[in-house]
């Protein structure tokens, strides 16, 4: 055991002594090569010494250096061989074998890697080699085998995509399109299918915001119709109304329509203004100025889509093909200036009015909306408003003054208390009347109309087309028929309100002279209204942007958190605006649950809005209280909502709302695009209302700029929040925006 021990210990050392051997030698053979070589020599390695001396010795210590080199140049090269011996490192047969096969793998691993990066570089090609840009400009993409429209912004980054789908039912269904010939330089692209439905692209630029407008043409048939849908799951979109939950932007999360009629008819998921004008965020605008109506579907199945597609349905049959399907998409470079060229693009211009000139600013008084007041209250009525001075320049009589729908004359108990002592008791009140664009069959003027041709047909019976309203039947009038104008002349100086009728409505209509949409119908009726009025109001609209009227926006009790709340007042109120309807007043239905408090809180809002109509069951005039606020709001409209408006009429021209959303003031502000409970009176005015019953604290938003507020007076950065502010319920938040040169 000992000798065993001893001669391994023997072993060990030997090799440890062989280690510290070879360590010795490559020490010296490095300094071996660095005495060998000048340019290691440093200025710290030469010393001077005597001119005479230098040479001898110079040739002394070379010789030795030399053969020292040599000796040890051959121990170490005889040492470093019996190393590897002892080390086993001298190359053995299965040491190569190893080595091939490493190398191999080498190689192979090498080959995939440039297989691959070659197959990317492929794929690559063949998607980008193409034109990426070809129909006109820098910002859109037609990849015609899929049918995909890409839109991209100044970043070339894709920010929109639709899919611009059409299927033929006819027999030459799986037939592919192909590219038609035109002549026209406008048509950036154009295709043709078999049954000879076309699609064209058409692009121009307006300054900074680019457009393309889709066309399909001589669409086969209403089976064949074609159905475009755009990605909106990135960025937040506008000027979709619906009437439950929230759409200012709207929220995907709780929708799921499928081929909705877009339209504000009895029982449709949508409410409020509704015209084909839809805004996005990641700063597009799809719109179009068609009549015809659409069929829309959002987030359908979860999809994260908007779809649209003619309504074939409620378009008349003709005997050649369908209307055309014409829209347009604009991109720009921020959300506001997007907003403004599309719109100005898009929908009919606003006028700009006199607030000085005009009665559209004075206050109205709605009479009976609960029907609970007696006609000879009327006066009354009117009296107690004088002596609180409160008195009206307008009241609106919610009863019926007709004795049926479409007499358009007063009932005959009313003619003289309405039409002759009013005028007299009250001369600088005038009176607004409720007007419908139907006429009862009941109504003494129905036969009359039958015989003459007063009221639109249906476009495939050529007969009368008759709805059914309260229970009863109605006909259209005909508002192209100058006849109908002459019928308003006996009622006086009064202003009117159009009243939308709980019916469903045909959407075509044969009229004296062409088939028309019921669209134009209303709007020639509000021209035959205006040509007796100064003063119009409407509850439902399409188009009609460039008549001198007020959009009502109504307040629709909601139930919110267990709480009773306008909810959806701002939200509709500033989708007006964006739609192109700068003149709106609030209104509260006469069926809605208010309270005081909602009331209150109500007409805090309201006062802000360019018109304003009080419901008559809102004050008490035995209660100094509420006589005391409702004046104290009213001066309030007075002195800072009439004075920014009167301010702010001349955007109107430039296509901006008189009511706007906060980023509307500052297009890249961020945290401005989710707000939906404050508001800007032009661009110096920011309102910011308690709109849930028992709520008295809320945070408010400021953007860019200097503000002052309302309740201490104090100035506040903009661009940020503040929280829990304290509101008691006769109080309003407002904050007045501090001017540059100031």
């Amino acid at each position: 055991m000992e000798s065993t021990e001893e001669s391994e210990s023997n072993v060990v050392g030997e090799k440890e002594n062989d280690k510290l051997l070879r360590r010795s030698i490559n020490q010296r053979f490095a300094a071996h090569k660095y005495m060998d070589s000048p340019q290691r020599q440093t200025s710290k390695d030469i010393s001077v010494q005597p001119l005479e001396a230098s040479h001898a010795q110079q040739t002394e210590n070379s010789y030795t250096v030399d053969n020292q080199a040599s000796s040890e140049f051959k121990a170490h090269k005889a040492e470093a061989k019996y190393l590897k011996h002892v080390e086993g490192q001298e190359d053995s047969p299965k040491n190569t074998k190893g080595d091939c096969k490493r190398n191999i793998l080498r190689i192979v691993v090498m080959m995939m890697f440039v297989i691959i990066a070659v197959g990317v570089m492929v794929i690559w090609i063949l998607q980008e080699s193409r034109p990426k840009k070809h129909i006109g400009n820098d910002y859109f993409d037609f990849i015609y085998s899929k049918q995909v429209l890409h839109v991209y912004n100044a970043e070339q980054q894709i920010i929109l995509t639709g899919y611009l789908q059409y299927m033929p039912q006819n027999e030459e269904k799986d037939k592919k399109f192909k590219k038609c010939y035109v002549k026209d330089p406008d048509i950036s692209y154009c295709f043709h299918w078999p049954d000879d439905t076309k699609l064209r692209l058409y692009t121009y630029n307006i300054g900074d915001v680019h457009c393309a407008n889709i066309v399909w043409d001589d669409i086969y048939g209403p089976k064949s119709v074609p159905r475009d849908c755009y990605n909106i799951e990135y960025g937040l979109w506008y000027g979709m109304p619906v009437a439950e939950g929230s759409f200012w932007p709207i929220n995907m999360r709780s929708l799921d329509l499928k081929d909705i009629p877009y339209s504000s008819r009895e029982g449709s998921p949508f409410q409020g203004s509704l015209e084909y004008f839809w805004l996005s965020t990641d700063n597009i605008v799809i719109a179009t100025t068609q009549d015809e109506p659409l069929l829309v579907s959002i987030n359908s199945a979860n999809s994260k889509k908007f779809c649209i597609e003619l309504d074939s349905k409620r378009i008349p049959a003709r005997k050649t093909t369908m209307p055309k399907f014409n829209y347009t998409i604009c991109q720009g470079p921020d959300i506001l200036t997007t907003y403004i060229t599309s719109r100005q693009l898009m929908l009919p211009h606003s006028p700009v009015i006199s607030y000085n000139t005009s009665d559209i600013s004075s206050l109205v008084w709605s009479y009976g909306s609960r029907g609970s007041r007696e006609k000879q209250q009327l006066y009354r009525f009117l009296e107690e408003l004088d002596q609180a001075s409160l008195l009206p320049g307008r009241v609106q009589y919610e009863q019926q003054w007709e004795e049926n729908v479409g007499d358009f004359k007063y009932k005959p108990q009313l003619f003289k208390e309405l039409n002759m002592t009013l005028p007299i008791q009250f001369p600088n009140t005038g009176l607004i009347l409720p007007v419908h664009v139907v006429c009862s069959y009941d109504s003494q003027n129905f036969l009359t109309g039958l015989r003459q041709h007063y009221f639109v047909q249906d476009t495939a019976s050529n007969g009368t087309e008759l709805l059914s309203i309260d229970s009863t039947e109605a006909a259209i009038w005909d508002t192209m028929n100058p006849v109908i104008y002459s019928k308003l002349n006996h009622n006086g100086n009064n202003g009117y309100s159009l009243l939308a009728e709980k019916a469903d409505f045909p959407y075509f209509v044969q009229t004296s002279t062409n088939i028309t949409s019921i669209h134009r119908i209303i709007w020639n009726f509000i021209t035959v209204l205006l040509s007796h009025s100064k003063q119009v109001s409407i509850q439902s609209a399409f188009r009609a942007q460039d008549q001198q009227i007020f959009r009502e926006i109504p307040a629709i009790v909601m139930t919110v958190n267990e709480k009773k709340c306008f909810s959806s007042l701002l939200p509709s109120a500033l989708t007006a605006g964006l739609h192109g309807y700068p003149y709106i007043m609030s209104t509260i239905p006469g069926d809605q649950d208010i309270d005081e408090e909602l009331f209150k809180r109500w007409l805090q809002v309201a006062v802000f809005f360019p018109g304003l109509k009080i419901p008559d069951y809102g004050i008490q005039f035995s209660n100094n209280e509420s006589v005391a606020f409702t004046k104290s709001m009213l001066n309030l409209r007075e002195k800072i909502a009439i004075y920014n408006i009167e301010k702010s009429l001349t955007d109107v021209e430039n296509g901006l709302p008189l009511l706007r959303s906060l980023w509307m003031l500052d297009p890249w502000d961020y945290d401005t695009l989710k707000i939906d409970d404050e508001f800007l009176l032009g661009d110096s005015l920011l309102v910011a209302p308690i709109l849930c019953h028992g709520q008295r604290a809320r945070d408010v938003y400021l953007p860019n700029g200097i503000w002052i507020s309302s309740f201490d007076h104090k100035e506040y950065e903009g661009k940020r929040w503040i929280k829990d502010l304290s509101v008691a319920l006769s109080e309003i938040i407002y904050f007045t925006r501090k001017s540059q040169n100031s």
